[in-house]
Order: C-alpha cells, then structure tokens, then sequence
C-alpha cells in the first residue's frame, strides 16, 4: 500500500539529510510522529509524508526512517520567513504556492491513498483538489477557536476549513465534538473513529507521585488554555493546602509570560509556581509520574495531546468539560471534569483529589487502562490501516 501524508512534521528530526538555510523546528506534531513510524514498520507499507518550511534553501525529497519525505520549501515571497500573523499571504491565496506544488507531487507518486492532517492549513484542501482517495482528520476546529481566541488569520482559514470540510468525503474523528462538527457541514460524509497515536514513551512510565502535593500543567501559554483560571485555584488550594506547587511546562509569548508571573505576585503565590519552560518528552513523562494531579483548565480543545499523555502515564486528571475532552474523560472514572473559567469549581476539585489517596489511585488505574485501549501506536496503526483499506475498496 503506498500512502501520502500531507501532514505537519517536525523538521529538526529530518538533519543532517535536509539541508537547510537557518534554524528550523517545525510543528512538535508528536502524533504525527509516533503514527508515521508506526505505519513505517508495517509490511508492504510505503510512506511518503508531503511538508512544508521556510527554512530550506530548496524543496527537497529525502529518505529517513523507511519513510520518504517531500519538503516544500513555502515562505513568504522574497523572503525566507513563515508568514506574519500580521500578513497571513498562506491563507489570503488559500495556499496556491503549497498546493500547486503538492498536487505535482501526489500526481508523481500515485498513492494508494492520501490522509490530510488538519483543516487548520493547506493540507485538507490539497486532498479534496487531488482527486485521489482520501482521509482527513480533524484536529482543532478553526471556526471553534476563533471564537475564543479571534485573529485574523483565523478569519481566512474559516472558510478554507469549511471549504474542505464540504468537499472532502472520508473524515478521521477523535471525539463526538469533531464528529458532530464535520457531520454538520457535510451529512453525507464517512466518519471514521481514529484515535491519536501516544508515544510508547509515556506508556513505558507508570504514575507513583513523590510530592504529594505536586500538581502539573503542561501545554502552551495561552490564555485559551485557562492558565490564569489555574492560578487563580491554586491561591485558593494554597487555604487548604499551603504546600501545593504548580508546575508548568510550556513556553509562551514573553509579554503574556510577565503578565503571568505579576499574577503569581499578586495571589502571593510566586513560591507555589514553578515556571519549568519547554521540555522534551522524556522529561515531561518524569514529571507526570512525580505529580499528583495534571490540569488541563483549557476554554477550547478537541483531543489534547498533554491529556492523553497524562492519562497513558496513570495521572489522575482533571480537565475542562470543553470541546471533545468529555470524549477522552469519564467524569469520576478515569478523570474529573469541571466546567471551563471556572477558577472555584476547579479549586474544590483539586483539594479532594489532593484530599484522597483512594480517589487518585482508583482514576489512575482507569485512565492508564483507557488510554492502553485507546492510544497504544501499535493499535492505532492497525486501526488507520483498515480505514485506509476500507476507503480504497470504496
């Protein structure tokens, strides 16, 4: 079976092969990654993965990994640079300098199949254009998020999203958010359950929390994320329990940063927060088996990574009931929810599970056995696999 990807990939993994002109990191996409390998592994499997950067000096095919990668070079014209947030070109010419490009390519290789991976960017929209079969998943929802975190470029992809989401046929969903989402613009589309792949990583370390009053946060900095409501609930956690830290591992525009550590000054809990920064995977999986709680107080997610990162590790959650993580969380069974910007409810919950150890241990075994179904890569593959094949039967 010979598959395309037109997928975000983190282009740092792709050096020394890729040459490059500057620096490059591209999209963490840890989904992606732990998918694509997967798939890579399989028999009679042949993976390309059609991306994109700015920070190449050409557009280059390479080979790694027993996947083969074509990265277009797309930046903003006479330049070397992404696209401004203030002058979003990509989206104004609906991705005219990616798609042409990609189209050639996908005519080049003729795939079995081609699985888009996002209606966030170009890739939906070239699989609808190439005319091949194909699979889109749906990761955010654009036209969700600009509603609680509005933009400009938000406001161009909105009907590009739609666009694609009217015309593709085939829908990779995660959540009965995404589902109803799709299913509301497209009735007559195939809606396929296909769950994010978690890196075997997270499943290898088990939770045994060593501070007992140790909570973690792990994701952008972003006031969509609800940090602010966080720590608005540790100052008032820190009443009942005036141990408790936060950790928070992320990084953030640095503006909203000193907002954030002023805020900490100003509820007196500047020694209750420990600002960690961007960490790696391994790091991260440390500090979800050390921590007692992970909090995820975000306004808008369908299928957050960190959660589910939390959840194959055994930390008890607690999360917003928000988008799709009603999907992810069996309030009381594998997690807790609590209503989103609701600093209050969040607080009361965080001191009862702090509160009980029989409580942490009873959703830590749940969590870790729904995410063993659910997220495992060597099940997901299997699982995309027959989608793949169900599509190409037709």
């Amino acid at each position: 079976m010979k598959i395309a990807w037109l997928a975000p990939y983190p282009i740092n993994l792709l050096i020394p092969e890729l040459k490059t002109s500057k620096n490059v990191a591209g999209h963490a996409a840890s989904w992606v990654l732990n998918l694509s390998n997967e798939l890579a592994r399989q028999n009679n499997v042949e993976m390309h993965i059609i991306t994109h950067t700015a920070g190449i000096p050409y557009s280059q095919v390479i080979e790694k990994n027993n996947i083969i990668f074509h990265v277009i070079r797309y930046c903003c014209p006479f330049t070397n640079r992404g696209f401004p947030p203030y002058l979003p070109l990509n989206a104004l010419t609906w991705y005219k300098g990616f798609t042409c490009k990609a189209l050639t390519i996908l005519e080049r290789i003729q795939p079995d199949i081609v699985h888009a991976h996002g209606t966030e960017n170009a890739f939906a929209l070239t699989a609808c254009k190439s005319g091949l079969p194909s699979l889109t998943s749906i990761q955010g929802i654009i036209v969700e998020l600009n509603k609680i975190s509005p933009s400009l470029f938000f406001r161009l992809q909105i009907p590009i999203e739609a666009y694609a989401v009217k015309r593709n046929k085939n829908f990779g969903c995660r959540t009965e958010w995404d589902k109803s989402f799709v299913l509301s613009i497209n009735p007559d589309a195939n809606v396929f359950y296909v769950p994010e792949a978690i890196g075997n990583l997270f499943f290898k370390h088990k939770w045994g929390r060593t501070n007992p009053f140790s909570v973690l946060f792990v994701g952008y900095l972003s006031k969509r994320k609800g940090i602010e409501v966080l720590l608005h609930s540790i100052s008032m956690t820190k009443r009942k329990f005036p141990q408790i830290v936060l950790k928070v591992v992320g990084s953030g525009p640095e503006k909203y940063l000193r907002y954030l550590m002023e805020l900490t000054r100003q509820l007196n809990i500047e020694k209750n927060v420990a600002w960690l920064g961007s960490c790696g995977a391994e790091e991260i999986a440390g500090y979800l088996c050390g921590s007692t709680i992970f909090i995820l107080p975000t306004f808008i997610d369908n299928s957050p990574n960190s959660l589910a990162e939390a959840m194959a590790v055994g930390t008890p959650s607690i999360a917003s009931r928000v988008g799709g993580v009603p999907s992810m969380i069996e309030d009381g069974v594998d997690g807790l929810l609590v209503e989103s910007n609701n600093a209050e409810e969040l607080a009361a919950k965080i001191i009862a599970l702090l509160g009980s150890e029989e409580m942490q241990a009873g959703l830590s075994k749940n969590a870790r056995a729904t995410a063993l179904r659910r997220n495992l890569p060597q099940q997901v593959a299997e699982t995309v696999i027959d989608v793949y094949k169900a599509i190409i039967s037709g």
